[in-house]
C-alpha cells in the first residue's frame, strides 16, 4: 500500500520540488499557479475511502486505494493507481464528452513554439536546424525498462546523425554513456540539459514515451508523434492513459480537444478553469463512484 502523504510533495516550502527532483533541477515558477489546486486536492481528499499520493507509477487493484496526481503539460493531473481505471475515465471523455470551447491545441502548440513549455528552469537552448528527428527519452528510474532498445537502434541506422537523441533532465551519467556503448558512433546523443523543445521546433517526426508530455506538445504543432516505449510495459508510463490515444489515433486533436475539456478525464488548470474547484469534486465523485460500481466485478 502507497504511505499517505505528510507534506506537500510538490510545492514544499524550503525546497521547490526538491523532495520529489533532487536538489540539481527546479520546476519551472510557472507550476506555482498549482499551489492553491494542490492544497484544495488534499483536504477533498480526506472525504474519500482512498489516499493520494504524488506521481507515483503501479498496479492497484481495480478497488484502487491510491488516488495519484501529477503535472501534465502543466496541468494538473489526477488519476487512480489502476491502468484499466484510468483508461475508463479518458474513454469516457473521449465518448461522451464535448469541447468546452477552449482553443487547447493552440495553447499546447503556441506553448512549444515560444519556449514556455518546459516543467524544468534553466534548460540550454539549442540548435534548431541540424536534425530532422527528435527521440525523447524517459529518466533512469525507468529508462532500461520503458524504451525499446531495438527500436532505438532502428532510429539510429535509419537517420544516423540526423536523430538527436535527448536524454531526460534526471539521467544518470552512467546511462548516457551506456547508450554511448549500445549504439553506433554517429549517434547525436545530446545533453540531459538541452531544450527539448527547441528541438522539437526543428524536427518532422517526434519519438517520445508513454511516460513524456511531449507527445502532447509534438501532436498539437503538428509532428509525426511516434511511441519508443516497450509495447508490453507501454501502459505502466505516468501518462499513458492519454498518451496511448495520442499514439493511436488519426485524430489526435479531437483526442487533446474532448479529453482536456471533460472533468473526468482528471486535467485542471486555474488559469483555464474558471470551475478548477468543482470539476476536481466531479472528478472525484465520478472516479470513486466507478471505483463502487466495480469492487466485485473482477476478483
Amino acid at each position: 500500500m502507497v504511505t499517505p502523504l505528510a507534506y506537500s510533495p510538490l510545492f514544499d516550502d524550503t525546497m521547490f520540488g526538491a523532495p520529489h527532483i533532487g536538489p540539481d533541477l527546479e520546476w519551472s515558477d510557472d507550476l506555482l499557479i498549482h499551489k492553491p489546486v494542490e492544497e484544495f486536492f488534499l483536504d477533498v481528499m480526506k472525504s474519500y475511502p482512498t489516499k493520494p499520493c504524488f506521481d507515483l507509477s503501479c498496479q492497484e487493484p481495480v478497488r484502487f486505494w491510491s488516488m495519484n496526481y501529477s503535472l501534465y503539460a502543466g496541468f494538473f493531473m489526477m488519476a487512480p493507481l489502476q491502468n484499466e481505471i484510468r483508461e475508463y475515465q479518458i474513454q469516457e471523455a473521449l465518448c461522451s464528452g464535448v469541447s468546452d470551447g477552449f482553443d487547447y491545441v493552440g495553447y499546447f502548440s503556441d506553448k512549444a513554439l515560444s519556449g514556455a513549455a518546459n516543467k524544468y528552469a534553466d534548460r540550454q537552448r539549442t540548435d534548431t536546424d541540424k536534425y530532422k528527428c527528435l527521440v525523447a527519452l524517459t529518466g533512469s528510474n525507468c529508462l532500461s525498462e520503458t524504451v525499446e532498445l531495438g527500436k532505438l537502434r532502428w532510429i539510429v541506422e535509419e537517420y544516423g546523425a540526423l536523430a538527436a537523441i535527448k536524454p531526460h533532465p534526471l539521467t544518470a551519467d552512467s546511462d548516457i554513456e551506456r547508450l554511448r556503448s549500445e549504439l553506433l558512433p554517429n549517434a547525436s546523443i545530446l545533453q540531459p540539459d538541452d531544450d527539448v523543445y527547441d528541438l522539437m521546433r526543428g524536427v518532422g517526426t517526434v519519438y517520445t514515451t508513454h511516460s513524456s508530455e511531449t507527445a502532447l506538445y509534438s501532436a498539437c504543432t503538428g509532428k509525426s508523434t511516434r511511441p519508443l516505449s516497450s509495447f508490453g510495459k507501454r501502459m505502466q508510463g505516468s501518462f499513458a492513459h492519454i498518451n496511448e490515444r495520442l499514439f493511436s489515433t488519426f485524430h489526435p486533436k479531437t483526442v487533446v480537444d474532448k479529453v482536456f475539456s471533460d472533468p473526468r478525464a482528471g486535467l485542471i488548470h486555474p488559469e483555464i478553469h474558471s470551475d478548477w474547484q468543482d470539476r476536481i469534486v466531479i472528478y472525484l465523485d465520478y472516479i470513486h463512484n466507478l471505483r463502487q460500481h466495480l469492487k466485485h466485478a473482477y476478483k
